[in-house]
C-alpha cells in the first residue's frame, strides 16, 4: 500500500523540505512565495465566487465532482503557500535544512498528489462528456475557471516548483475518484436527488450528472472504468512532466552540490545533463529534455493513447453527425463539421507525441506532430474565414479578415513578449534576454519580417478563397520553391540536393498540379474564386521560401529575439495591407462584398 500512498518528498531527505516547498528551478524563493500567495488568493477568491454563484443550490452544491475538486485544489494551494512561507523563513535564518518533515508537509503532499491529476481529469470529463467541445454550450466565467483555468494554473505551479510527483502517489487520486463513484451509487440508491428538476425523472431520482446515470448501470460502469483509466494516464503524464522538470534542476542530481542565492535564486553547478549544457537557460534546457531525453512512455501506454483517441474521434464524429441530423445550430466559430475534422488533427498530433516519447521512429513521429498542428491551425482559420455563419437569413458565411487577423496575431505575440520581458525584469529573472542586433543585421531582420508577413498573411488570405484541400496541396510544394530560391540566390551548395531528390520534388509538384486541376472541376462553392486563390497561395509558398532562406542569415537570434524584432514590422505591414485589400469571400455574393466595402 505504501507504494501507492506515499507522502514522501521524493529523493530529498526530510530535512530538505524547505528546498522542496520554498525554492524553484527557475525563479527566486521570494518570487515563488509571491506566486504561491497569488495562486492561493486566486483559488480562494474563485471558490467563494463559485459558491456564491450557485448559492441557490444549497446543500446540493456539495454533490458535484467539480466542486469537490475545486475545494480540494483551494485547500492544497493555501497549504502550499503556508509551507512556502515557512520554508522561506527557514532558508533565510537557518540555511537550507529545516529539521524533520512536518505533518503539514505530508498533508500537502496528499492534497497535491490528488489535486494535480484530478484537475486534468475533471477538465477532460467536462469537455468530453458533460459539455462536449463539439457541441459546446455557453458557460459562465466561474464555471470556466473551475473546469479549465484551475488546471492551467496548477500546471504552471508544477513547473515553477520542486514538489515531487510519481506513481507512488497515485493511490491518493484513485482513492478520491473511488470515493466519488461510491458516493454516486449511494446517491442513486438512497434517492437523495437534487434540488433542481431534471427531464426524465422525479426530483428525488435525478442523477448528479445526466451523463453519469446509474439508471443505466452498464453505460455508467463503463464510464467509471474509463475515468479511472484516464486518471491513471493523467498521473503518468504528471509523473513524466515532473521527471522532465527535475532533469533540468541541479537539486535533483545527488552528485552535484549547489548553493542557493536567495536574492536571485541562481543555482550554482550543473543545471542540465552534460549533452544539453549548451542551453542558455533552464527553460530552454527543459524544452530540450522534453524533445530529446524523455523516454518514459512505453509501447503499452502508446497503444492506450491511440485507442482512446481513436474512440474519442469516432465519438466526436458520431455526435457531429447526430447534430446535423437533428438540425442543431452550429456553435459560434465552429461550423457543422469542423469538430470532426479537428479530431483527426488531434489524434494525429497526440499519436505523434506518443510515438516520439515511446522511442519510436523519429521522422514519422515528427511528421505526425507537424501535420496535426499545422493542419489543425489551417482548419481553424478556414472555418473562421469562410465557414462560420455570419447572417443565416442572408446566407453569409465567413469573416473576411485574413490579413487583419494575421496582423492581430503578430501584435498579440509582441504584447505577450512584452509581458514576459517586463516580468523578468521585475522579478530579477534572466529567462527573457534580448540579443542586440548589429547595424548590418537590421536589413536582414526587416526583410525576414516582411517575408514572414507575406507567407502567413497570404496563406490566411487564400484560405477564404479556395478549398482547404487546394491550399494544402499547393503549400506542399514549399520544398521546391525553397530549393529554387536558394539556387537563384547562389545558395545551391547549401541545399545539397541530388538529381533523384529533384526528380521526386518535381514529381510531387506535378501531382499537386493535377490534384488542384481536378479539384477545380468539382464546382465546389469553396473554389468560386479559384484563380485568385491559387495565385495567392502560390505567392505565399514563394514568400515562405524567402522566409526560410532569410532565416539562415539570423541564426544567432533566439525565438524570443525574433518575436521581439519581427512582430512589430510584420504586424504593421499586414495591418497596412489589410486597409487596402478587398477580400472577395467565395461564399458571399458580389452584392454583399460591395456593400461591405462601402
Amino acid at each position: 500500500m505504501r507504494l501507492l500512498f506515499s507522502t514522501s518528498i521524493g529523493t530529498q531527505e526530510d530535512a530538505d523540505w524547505p528546498k522542496v516547498f520554498a525554492t524553484s528551478p527557475f525563479i527566486s524563493p521570494l518570487a515563488l512565495l509571491i506566486f504561491r500567495a497569488c495562486s492561493a488568493a486566486t483559488f480562494l477568491g474563485h471558490m467563494l465566487a463559485h459558491i456564491g454563484h450557485w448559492w441557490y443550490r444549497g446543500w446540493a452544491y456539495c454533490i458535484y465532482l467539480t466542486n469537490w475538486a475545486l475545494m480540494l485544489q483551494t485547500s492544497s494551494e493555501c497549504l502550499l503557500f503556508i509551507l512556502a512561507l515557512r520554508g522561506y523563513r527557514i532558508l533565510r535564518t537557518q540555511g537550507a535544512r529545516g529539521g524533520g518533515l512536518p505533518k503539514t508537509a505530508r498533508v500537502a503532499m496528499v492534497l497535491w498528489s490528488t489535486a494535480a491529476p484530478m484537475s486534468l481529469s475533471v477538465t477532460l470529463l467536462f469537455f468530453l462528456l458533460i459539455n462536449p467541445v463539439w457541441n459546446l454550450r455557453p458557460i459562465v466565467y466561474v464555471a470556466f475557471f473551475a473546469h479549465f483555468l484551475n488546471w492551467f494554473l496548477l500546471l504552471i505551479g508544477l513547473f515553477v516548483s520542486r514538489i515531487p510527483f510519481s506513481m507512488r502517489h497515485l493511490g491518493w487520486s484513485l482513492l478520491f475518484a473511488a470515493t466519488f463513484i461510491i458516493w454516486t451509487v449511494l446517491h442513486f440508491y438512497l434517492k437523495i436527488g437534487r434540488n433542481e428538476p431534471c427531464v426524465d425523472y422525479a426530483m428525488q431520482d435525478c442523477p448528479i450528472y445526466g451523463e453519469f446515470d446509474w439508471h443505466h448501470p452498464q453505460r455508467t460502469a463503463m464510464i467509471s472504468l474509463a475515468a479511472i483509466a484516464g486518471l491513471m494516464m493523467a498521473s503518468g503524464i504528471y509523473s513524466g512532466l515532473v521527471r522532465c522538470r527535475d532533469a533540468c534542476d541541479s537539486l535533483s542530481d545527488a552528485q552535484t552540490s549547489n548553493e542557493i542565492e536567495l536574492s536571485g535564486g541562481v543555482m550554482q553547478g550543473e543545471v542540465c545533463p552534460p549533452a544539453l549544457c549548451t542551453a542558455t537557460t533552464q527553460l530552454e534546457c527543459l524544452a530540450l529534455i522534453m524533445m530529446s531525453r524523455w523516454r518514459l512512455a512505453r509501447q503499452g501506454s502508446v497503444h492506450a493513447v491511440i485507442t482512446l483517441t481513436a474512440v474519442f474521434a469516432r465519438w466526436a464524429i458520431w455526435e457531429d453527425e447526430s447534430a446535423e441530423a437533428t438540425g442543431v445550430a452550429p456553435v459560434a466559430f465552429v461550423s457543422s463539421n469542423a469538430m470532426s475534422q479537428m479530431v483527426i488533427c488531434a489524434v494525429t498530433f497526440i499519436g505523434g507525441f506518443a510515438l516520439y516519447f515511446a522511442g519510436g521512429p523519429e521522422t514519422p513521429a515528427i511528421l505526425s506532430i507537424y501535420f496535426g498542428a499545422q493542419t489543425g491551425m489551417n482548419l481553424f482559420m478556414k472555418n473562421l474565414l469562410s465557414k462560420i455563419v455570419v447572417d443565416e437569413e442572408e446566407g453569409l458565411k465567413g469573416v473576411p479578415i485574413g490579413l487583419l487577423l494575421t496582423a492581430i496575431h503578430q501584435f498579440m505575440g509582441l504584447i505577450f513578449f512584452g509581458f514576459c520581458w517586463f516580468g523578468s525584469r521585475v522579478l530579477s529573472l534572466d529567462f527573457v534576454q534580448v540579443a542586440k542586433i548589429e547595424r548590418n543585421e537590421w536589413a536582414s531582420v526587416l526583410l525576414f519580417s516582411l517575408a514572414f508577413a507575406a507567407n502567413i498573411g497570404l496563406n490566411n488570405f487564400s484560405l477564404s478563397l479556395v478549398a482547404i484541400s487546394i491550399n494544402m496541396i499547393i503549400r506542399s510544394c514549399l520544398p521546391l520553391s525553397t530549393a529554387i530560391l536558394q539556387a537563384f540566390m547562389g545558395k545551391e551548395q547549401k541545399s545539397n540536393l541530388n538529381q533523384k531528390q529533384w526528380v521526386f520534388m518535381l514529381t510531387g509538384v506535378i501531382c499537386a498540379g493535377i490534384a488542384s486541376w481536378a479539384k477545380s472541376h468539382t464546382n465546389s462553392e469553396e473554389s468560386a474564386a479559384l484563380s485568385l486563390g491559387v495565385s495567392i497561395t502560390v505567392a505565399s509558398i514563394f514568400a515562405g521560401a524567402a522566409n526560410m532562406v532569410m532565416a539562415g542569415n539570423i541564426k544567432r537570434l533566439s525565438a524570443f529575439d525574433k518575436v521581439c524584432y519581427m512582430s512589430g514590422p510584420a504586424g504593421l505591414a499586414l495591418f497596412t495591407a489589410s486597409l487596402f485589400t478587398l477580400h472577395p469571400v467565395s461564399q458571399w455574393s458580389r452584392r454583399h462584398v460591395l456593400h461591405g466595402a462601402t
